[in-house]
Formats: structure tokens, sequence, C-alpha cells
């Protein structure tokens, strides 16, 4: 029920395109005070893979001006159509995430 001063949200996940794990289409970070009036505090658009890859771990960091807050929400969309390069062409791709840190800024 307190406020707290947060100034950064990053997500971690693996990617590996051999099981459909990519990285996502966007990430929307909100927050507030109440939960019926939160803001957009972070967009963050990945970049697309262009070939397939290896296992490895991705972090993705979401920063903004730090601010107090009580709610906040996390919109992860995971990518909607697997590249033309891939076996699963077309399917939607997976995205998992392992952790979820707040940071002060």
């Amino acid at each position: 029920e307190e406020e707290v001063v947060i100034g950064s949200v990053i997500l971690s996940s693996m990617v590996n395109t051999d099981p459909y794990l990519f990285p996502p289409e966007s990430i929307v970070i909100r927050g507030g005070k109440e939960k019926s009036d939160m803001n957009i505090l972070a967009r963050l658009t990945p970049e697309k893979l262009e070939e397939r890859t290896d296992r490895y771990f991705e972090f993705y960091e979401c920063r903004f001006d730090p601010q107090p807050i009580r709610f906040i929400e996390i919109e992860v969309l995971p990518l909607q159509r697997i590249p033309m390069w891939h076996p699963g062409k077309g399917e939607k791709g997976w995205f998992f995430i392992d952790e979820v840190v707040l940071g002060a800024g």
C-alpha cells in the first residue's frame, strides 16, 4: 500500500528460435498511484531477429523518469508472426519471463 519510487523495469527472458522463443513485438510499462489512473511509463520495441540463433538470455530494460507508484502493469505482446526463414513461419512466437526487476532509476 506504500508508494515506491522506481525508474526502470527489467524483464529477463530466454531467446531460442528452435522452440519458438523469440523477442517480443513490444513491451509497455504502466504505473501510477491508483489502479484506475495508471499512465504509460515506458515502451520498448525490441529488434527482430534476422536468423536462427542458439539459446541466450536477454534483458529488456525499460527506463523512465523515477517516480513514486503504488501499482504497476507490464504488458508484453509476443511475436505475432514468426519470420519466413523459420520452419514455424507465420505462427505466433512464445515469450517467457523468468525475472522482473524494479529499479530506482
